[in-house]
């Protein structure tokens, strides 16, 4: 009776921790209709497994779909988030670490925490900032001209290799077939490729730094879990890890495997939006939140995505595309993407955007425009 009470009590204050949820209907008393059904784009709703935005710490909802009709649970429904989990999962647990242990931590070598087993030295000066950037040097996929402004996808042209990783189960296997790869001409931090398998070497090297800190018992998922998202209200974040042959628990697999509410999703978007800070308390480092959200002289690294504002950015598991404002304005705009059409856009104003879909349309201005129509980004004055 007491574990019971003792559980009911702890369900309580997590649901009173939930943030509200209007439908997204609500909003028609304030703004236009017709503005706001250009959310979406040109997705169709049964493409969508819901979409919305958080403004003024309340979530704007709609309607939730499967590719088998409506989901009338749309607060409990998780949501397969893909490389999603890059920022929600890498990048925090990154900018964890560096809030407890400094920003140095980005500058820490790969080499230092997992056995490298390439029969190259290409990995000999990569960084865990490096792989978090998508920008490690490592790869076989080099076109006869090649393009160091556009942001290959190497795991799509090393279809051997990528395979092979998602086959393997355990981490040392997954890590073996990701360190066959081969060495670029160019030096690690110059130039972006896209490759989930350096996501996951990174997620061994954080595993082992923490370890290595806090004892063999301390594991990077947990830190994340118990010391950023709870903190924050998130009590169940289920993850995909490694199948290990001992039975272990295995490694989390921070380039995919997280399986978000909007409600998760919402304060994972708010804590960056707020600098990392929540109620008083840096969870975050707040100078490498800033970089991130692309709030500093740092841009990152060109993805050769081209608008008619200007070029796209990679940087620290965030992408980003330029937008000008209604205002006039040339903004930055940080989001995360997650294949399928998965999207949560951080807007100047505050405002947070995301869709989860599986169209494999990878909107982006059509939420943007809303946010700015909704509240007109301005500019900082000098």
């Amino acid at each position: 009776l007491e574990e019971r009470e003792t559980l009911a009590a702890q369900f309580e204050d997590e649901l009173s921790q939930r943030i509200p949820i209007r439908h997204w209907s609500d909003l028609e008393e304030n703004y236009d209709p017709q503005w706001l059904d250009t959310f979406n784009g040109n997705i169709l709703p049964s493409s969508l497994s819901t979409s919305g935005l958080i403004l003024n710490d309340t979530i704007y909802l709609q309607p939730c779909h499967t590719r088998y009709g409506p989901f009338p649970y749309c607060e409990s429904m998780r949501h397969g988030s893909f490389s999603v989990m890059k920022s929600m999962g890498a990048a925090i647990a990154m900018l964890r670490l560096a809030e407890i242990y400094g920003e140095e931590v980005f500058e820490f070598k790969i080499v230092d925490y997992v056995e490298v087993t390439a029969d190259h030295d290409g990995w000999e000066e990569v960084t865990l900032g490096d792989a978090l950037n998508m920008a490690t040097g490592i790869g076989d996929d080099l076109p006869e001209q090649a393009e160091p402004n556009v942001m290959m996808a190497d795991e799509e042209g090393d279809e051997q290799i990528f395979n092979g990783f998602m086959e393997a189960m355990s981490a040392k296997e997954k890590a073996d077939v990701c360190f066959t790869a081969g060495n670029y001409p160019w030096d690690p931090g110059q130039v972006a490729r896209y490759n989930s398998c350096h996501t996951f070497i990174l997620s061994v090297a954080m595993d082992s730094f923490l370890k290595s800190m806090e004892g063999a018992d301390a594991d990077i998922w947990d830190m994340v879990l118990e010391e950023v998202y709870r903190s924050i209200g998130i009590y169940h974040a289920p993850i995909m890890r490694t199948v290990e042959p001992d039975g272990g628990r295995g490694i989390p697999q921070f380039w995919v495997g997280l399986y978000p509410t909007v409600d998760d999703v919402a304060k994972v978007a708010t804590l960056l939006r707020n600098g990392g800070q929540h109620q008083g308390q840096q969870l975050l480092h707040a100078g490498k939140v800033a970089e991130a959200l692309r709030q500093t002289d740092v841009s990152g690294l060109p993805t050769g995505e081209i608008n008619d504002h200007g070029e796209g950015t990679y940087h620290m598991s965030f992408w980003s595309m330029p937008y000008r404002s209604t205002a006039g304005d040339l903004y930055q705009i940080p989001y995360m993407s997650g294949f399928g059409g998965n999207r949560v856009l951080l807007n100047p104003n505050g405002i947070i955007t995301f869709q989860f879909a599986d169209a494999h349309i990878y909107g982006f201005e059509s939420m943007v425009q809303v946010a700015d129509g909704m509240d007109a980004f301005v500019a900082p004055q000098d």
